[in-house]
């Protein structure tokens, strides 16, 4: 009976497993919604514009004795302009930051940030962050003083996919928040960041955070950052835990008539959140969001916006691994992404389309608030001492069942027979590592019915079960009288 419920739960676990692999398979048509906002047209324009025929191929974020390209640093320049003729003059600036690593050497880099401030009676200087990384990994950086340490390997393409596309979404928002119409129905102020060092420990928006101040922290309502797009699906990732601005999201995807081409992650893909300890001061997040700059926005409401993977044991690539795999790699250039993935454009405007919705739809600072009012429960499960709990827990719920069972076949069966009690033991391992003395009987976990015993107990056992005299342990015997083992006597 035992074996017949394991295969039992098995195959039922194999179905179930099969199922939420299959969740959200296929490739969304793109091209379908055309929205009234953010054409793809449009957006692959800004897009061509950022990477600038192969001007801003080579972002690297690296700059040492031995890496003295300054190319992060001349995107930089060009988003600050860009970003200027969208905001005005003030509204942009250009912040430096350096990071010293746990081998001695000093890089440096710069965050560009564009503040777009509304009414302050609406807004109450309530904060939204929308951002994307614009550095890559063009070039090899392997300057440590620690075993000549490989920081990333270069792949010498212009990035189109990861982070361009993140870029341009970013840049057609600022546009469109700008517009006088919009901007004085805002009811949060907006700051627009390209964060630099994205691919060194997310080093930019660790570095943009901790120079909000306390004051502006304490203001931020929530961070939304938009990373490589182009992928077979469009995810949005908001927590491990069901949240409000998130519900809100997907919301706003299904009233603008395209929420058929967003959703959110299988269980799977999400997978549980971590700690990295080679991560300073990153907390707890879930697993798929640590690629992302959102990750140091842990304690605030968080969304990140990216395509997604139908294999979802792909975590680090988004792409479906079967199809195309171009995100960090030397084939991220535009010519791929326009050739592999002809839909990237209009994903684009369906993701622009979403944030704005979202920012610009009733009812989206209640969202935020009770989604900040609501707290984290989950926070305490990434100190040791949870992993203590889980076991006890864990144990805990594996010994109830057993215990329920032992003492309901212990009631109905100790005195079998009439006049004998037994004592009920679980033989948890089988009955080849037990002693079991007169007085006992086992549940034997092991064996295929562990309560053999109890269901078919031996009316009689002082009686020979072949019909004459007392049972030694040979029922071979054939007459009366006592048999002594010996066959036939």
């Amino acid at each position: 009976m035992a074996r017949k419920i394991t295969v039992i739960i098995l195959c039922a676990m194999l179905v179930l497993g099969a199922a939420l692999l299959l969740t959200g398979c296929g490739d969304a048509d793109y091209s379908v919604p055309e929205t009234e906002l953010f054409t793809a047209e449009k957006m692959k324009q800004t897009l061509e514009d950022f990477l600038g025929d192969g001007e801003r191929a080579d972002r690297t974020s690296m700059t040492t004795a031995t890496v003295t390209d300054d190319g992060e640093k001349l995107a930089a320049d060009w988003l600050a302009e860009r970003l200027t003729g969208l905001l005005g003059e003030g509204s942009v600036s250009v912040n430096d930051f350096a990071y010293t690593t746990e081998y001695g050497d000093r890089f440096e880099s710069q965050n560009v940030v564009g503040e777009l401030r509304g009414d302050p009676e609406k807004t109450d200087r309530r904060r939204i962050v929308i951002g994307a990384n614009y550095d890559n990994t063009y070039a090899t950086v392997n300057v440590s003083q620690y075993n000549n340490y490989v920081y990333f390997n270069g792949t010498g393409a212009e990035a189109a996919m990861d982070n361009g596309t993140g870029v341009a979404v970013v840049l057609a928002l600022a546009e469109y928040f700008a517009r006088e119409s919009v901007r004085e129905t805002l009811a949060v102020d907006i700051d627009f960041v390209f964060y630099g060092m994205g691919n060194i420990e997310h080093r930019g928006a660790y570095a943009y955070i901790q120079n909000l101040g306390e004051t502006a922290r304490s203001k931020l309502m929530l961070a939304i950052n938009v990373d490589r797009l182009g992928g077979d699906r469009l995810l949005t990732y908001f927590d491990e835990e069901s949240t409000a601005h998130g519900r809100f999201i997907l919301e706003t995807a299904d009233e603008a008539g395209f929420g058929d081409y967003v959703s959110e992650p299988n269980a799977f893909t999400a997978d549980y959140g971590m700690r990295s300890a080679n991560i300073e001061d990153l907390p707890y997040t879930p697993k798929a969001l640590v690629s992302d700059a959102a990750a140091y926005f842990d304690n605030y409401s968080i969304c990140a916006i990216t395509s997604g993977a139908d294999n979802p044991f792909w975590l680090s690539d988004r792409e479906r691994s079967s199809d195309y795999n171009i995100s960090g790699t030397s084939s991220d250039t535009m010519e791929n992404l326009e050739r592999l993935s002809p839909d990237y454009a209009s994903q684009m405007a369906v993701a622009a389309e979403l944030i704005a919705g979202s920012v610009t739809r009733d009812g989206f600072v209640d969202a935020l608030v009770a989604g900040r009012d609501s707290g984290r429960g989950y926070i305490w499960m990434v100190y040791p001492i949870a992993g203590y709990i889980a076991v006890a827990v864990l144990s805990l719920a594996a010994l109830v069942p057993i215990v329920v069972l032992v003492r309901r076949y212990e009631k109905n069966h100790r005195d079998d027979p009439p006049g004998v009690k037994k004592n009920v033991r679980v033989a948890v391992f089988g009955m080849d590592y037990e002693k079991p003395k007169d007085d006992e009987v086992y549940v034997d976990f092991a064996s295929a019915d562990p309560f053999a015993d109890f269901d078919s107990p031996d009316p009689d056992p002082g009686k020979d079960k072949d019909g004459g005299g007392a049972d030694n342990g040979d029922n071979g015997g054939s007459g009366g009288g006592e048999d002594d083992g010996k066959d036939g006597k």
